[in-house]
This record gives C-alpha cells, structure tokens and sequence, in this order.
C-alpha cells in the first residue's frame, strides 16, 4: 500500500520523497521551460535584487527555487517535530507539500512567493510557539518582521498579518503589549525601505506606488488548460473530506492540537481573501497557501482508520501528478 509506504518515518521514505520531488522538476529544468508571469515586470524591492543576481542563468535559477521549495517542505516536518501537530512521527507534510507545489510546472521557475513562504514559514513556526509560553514579546515581534520581510519579495504576504492577529487572539487573551510586538516586528523593516527611499531616492511616494502597482495590477492569467482545473478541483475535493475528518476527530485532540489547527484555519482563510480580492494574484500563492493545508491533508491520510477512501484518495493524487507532468499550454 502505497499511503502506508509515506506514512512511514523511516530514513529511505524521506528519501524517496526529495527525489520524486526532484524529478518532477526534471521536465522543466532539462527543457529550461519559463512561463510568463506579472511578476516579471512589476517587482518588489527584494524580488527585484534577487531576480537581477539570477537573470543571466535560467538554469540557476530553477535550482535556487527548487531548493527554496525543499527547504519549506522539510521545515514543515521540523515544525511538527517540534509541536506535534500530527501524534505520529510522519513525512507525510513534506511530501505533499512537495507534490502539490511541483505539480504546477508554471510554478516551476523563480517566483516571489516561494522565497516569500520560507518566510511565512518562520513566522507560523513563531506563531505557534506561543501557546503555553510566559514571555512571548520576541516571538511575535519575529513574526511580524518575517511577514513584512516576505511582503519585501511578494506584496499580498503583508496580509498575512491579519492571521497573525487573529491566531494570537485565538491563543492568547488580549495583551496591548503583545500585540504592539508583532505590529512592531511588522511596520520595522518597512519604515526601514521607506527611510531609504526618502534618504537615498528622496521620493516619499515610491513605497506607495510599488505596494499598490504589485497587489492592484490586474493580471490576466492564461496557463489555464482542463488538467490544471480538474487537479485543483481534486484537491478542493480533498480538502472537503479531511475538513470533515477533523471537524470530527478536533474533539479528541488535544487543546494545543486544537489550536494549532485554528491557527491554520486563519492562514487558510486569509489566503482565500486573498486570491478573491486581491487582483495581480494568480497561482504563485499556491507556494504559501498549500503550507497549512498539507497538515490539514497529512492529518487526515495519517489518523483515518478507514482502508479504502485514504488509500484512493492519495492513490489518486498521485496519478494526477503524473498526468501534470504532460501539462501544457
């Protein structure tokens, strides 16, 4: 069974894991395949140093981002290591973090918002940290300088400070003082940049002008084909069943599982709001999107006792990732 061979915390699975993933990327690095995308022309400040450093080689720069996805993917198994998010020891966040991600060969070249979910990344690693913990001022002053560090590579990451907000109300009792941390940690880097522009550039507006020219653009996205639909409607469809299955099993757990999984629910939520009002987005979020929902996806392949549904529902993602790899446009 091939759902009991990943759910195994064995060295060979992780393995096995990081190669798939390599292999998936293959067809785009072998072919040096580039989709077109808003960000090629309309960059933040950070994105912009980045992308100037990597644009005279194409092939770095799909292994640059291809590392950056694997170093998101193998962080998420050290989040869980760290709070238990899932009771078993699993691989199984990594790997469909990876698969989910690799599936969309668009996304297969560098990108804002992969390098901006390592930082999203380290802020929900921060977020999660304070359940059950004295002095918290640090973490959260952390989580929100890494929000506004990654908005520095992909502006609609700023929003990501509303689940911030929330998630600490969900944890915590209202506390000025914390609060004031994480808007803190968020507004620093950013009064740094508008110091910079004003000092170096002596033009006031230019904060203004490239957040509202990177989260207002109106992007017309045209990598859409019928298999790209049908394997985010199967994941949409994935998604239904493993909500049901925690909605359910949420009781048994325990109160920091519990809260963990509300954190996830205003990240999911947010990246929603997102993707439907905020109009340069397109499917570059999936990078950062698809990080809360592989615990909500893993949670529901490791703890469901049931043989047949988890078993054809993995086997099944799994042969929408083969069918990807013949995506074209």
């Amino acid at each position: 069974m091939m759902l009991k061979f990943f759910k195994q915390s064995l060295p060979q699975v992780i393995v096995v894991i990081i190669l798939l993933a390599i292999i998936m990327w293959g067809q785009s690095i072998i072919n040096n395949l580039n989709y077109p995308f808003y960000f090629d022309s309309i960059q933040m400040p950070f994105y912009e140093k980045l992308v100037t450093w990597l644009s005279n080689n194409l092939l770095l720069g799909k292994i640059v981002t291809l590392v950056a996805m694997l170093s998101v993917g193998l962080y998420l198994l050290h989040i869980n290591t760290k709070h238990i998010v899932i009771k078993q020891r699993t691989y199984l966040p990594a790997f469909l973090y990876f698969i989910l991600t690799s599936s969309l060969l668009p996304l297969q070249q560098v990108n804002p918002a992969v390098f901006a979910s390592i930082l999203i990344i380290f802020s929900l690693d921060h977020i999660l940290s304070i359940y059950h913990k004295e002095n918290v001022l640090d973490n959260l002053f952390r989580a929100g300088f890494y929000i506004a560090i990654a908005s520095l590579f992909y502006a609609p990451a700023i929003f990501y400070f509303i689940a911030v907000i929330f998630s600490i109300a969900s944890i915590r009792t209202f506390n000025f003082r914390e609060w004031f941390a994480a808007l803190f940690g968020l507004i620093a880097p950013w009064f740094f940049y508008f110091l910079y522009q004003y000092i170096v550039n002596n033009d006031l507006s230019a904060t203004y002008r490239i957040l509202s020219q990177n989260l207002f653009t109106e992007v017309n996205y045209d990598h859409n084909s019928f298999l790209i639909y049908a394997f985010l409607t199967y994941c949409f469809i994935v998604f239904i069943v493993s909500g049901f299955f925690l909605i359910n099993s949420i009781a048994t757990q325990k109160i920091n599982v519990r809260k963990y999984h509300g954190v996830f629910f205003w990240f999911n939520l947010v990246t929603i709001a997102i993707i439907i009002f905020v109009p340069s987005v397109s499917i570059e979020i999936a990078y950062i999107g698809i990080i809360p929902i592989t615990f909500h996806f893993a949670h529901y392949f490791t703890n469901s006792t049931r043989r047949f549904w988890p078993e054809f529902l993995f086997i099944t993602l799994l042969g929408f990732l083969v069918l990807m790899q013949f995506y074209t446009v």
